[in-house]
């Protein structure tokens, strides 16, 4: 996706309302209710999808960057999990 492709937010958010409306404009309170519940599980789980998929790029992104300071970090990770894992059997 180019980014010049994309729309401006308050366009999107001007779109979002005429559909909404448009929609509103057919329907009683209750059955506008069942809609309205409906659309929003609709976008929490898009929401949930899409926040995964971000902190899985994020993570692959972190990974790549890490594999190419030469396995520098790799060390330090480990020194910091053990530590992790010391402190937590230490409390129990």
């Amino acid at each position: 996706m180019n980014c010049s492709d994309l729309m401006n937010p308050a366009e999107v958010a001007a779109i979002a309302s005429a559909i909404g409306i448009a929609i509103a404009k057919g329907y009683n309170g209750s059955q506008n209710a069942i809609i309205a519940a409906v659309l929003a599980q609709i976008a929490d789980t898009v929401a949930t999808i899409s926040t995964q998929q971000i902190i899985i790029q994020d993570c692959y992104s972190d990974q790549e960057k890490s594999d190419s300071n030469s396995g520098s970090s790799d060390s330090t990770s480990t020194d910091s999990d053990a530590t992790q894992s010391a402190n937590s059997n230490s409390s129990t």
